[in-house]
């Protein structure tokens, strides 16, 4: 599976570099361009990362679709065959692992499944009761999160959609270091079927 980002260098350039799976010289040189991880000076590393704000990513699927109809639009629309439960725990926990821990909400086709102002739950209750019941599936589940006071994340998981939309859009609210988006996109790399990450 190869994904495709585009961060920010330290010298203020665009780099187009793939993330490519089982191929760690690829990721560490990525990490290094685009983190300015690793630069040595005075016989000693320095660690430096770029800070980004305000971030979207669209992120598609290696999936199988098919075509739905929609009034005269045949095609218009697709649904993407994967288990939407299943992509909706692995995007809180990649976002737990990007340190947005506090899940304000929960939505399945807007019906509340976790509201933080009423329910008192563990990070591990919110992604266990994450299911589908007899008779009860999803089209969206929407995930909003926070990281501290000025950091938020919106998750807006889609299994019948556009057919030019993405599946998942991630927005990031606030700022957000080039360092931590590479840990959230390593993970979604490492445990879901991602074909495609850009801006």
């Amino acid at each position: 599976m190869i994904a495709t980002s585009i961060f920010l260098s330290r010298q203020g350039t665009l780099p187009e570099v793939p993330w490519v799976m089982g191929d760690p010289t690829s990721t560490y040189n990525w990490q290094v361009a685009a983190a300015g991880k690793g630069k040595k000076g005075k016989g000693k590393k320095k660690t430096q990362t770029e800070t980004l704000e305000n971030i979207t990513l669209n992120i598609f699927l290696d999936v199988k679709k098919r075509e739905v109809e929609s009034g005269f639009l045949r095609g218009a629309q697709v649904e993407e065959k994967f288990n939407l439960i299943s992509v909706a725990r692995t995007m809180l926990r990649a976002l737990h692992k990007a340190k947005y821990r506090d899940v304000d909400a929960v939505t399945g086709d807007g019906k509340t499944l976790y509201y933080a102002k009423v329910d008192d739950k563990s990070f591990k209750e919110i992604v266990d009761d994450l299911k589908e019941g007899k008779g009860i599936s999803y089209n969206v589940i929407k995930i909003k999160a926070a990281h501290g006071t000025n950091r938020s994340v919106v998750a807006h998981i889609q299994k019948q959609h556009s057919r030019k939309k993405p599946p998942i859009k991630v927005v990031f609210n606030g700022k957000i270091s080039t360092s931590t988006l590479n840990t959230f996109i390593g993970y979604l790399n490492k445990h879901m079927p991602v074909k495609e990450v850009s801006f």
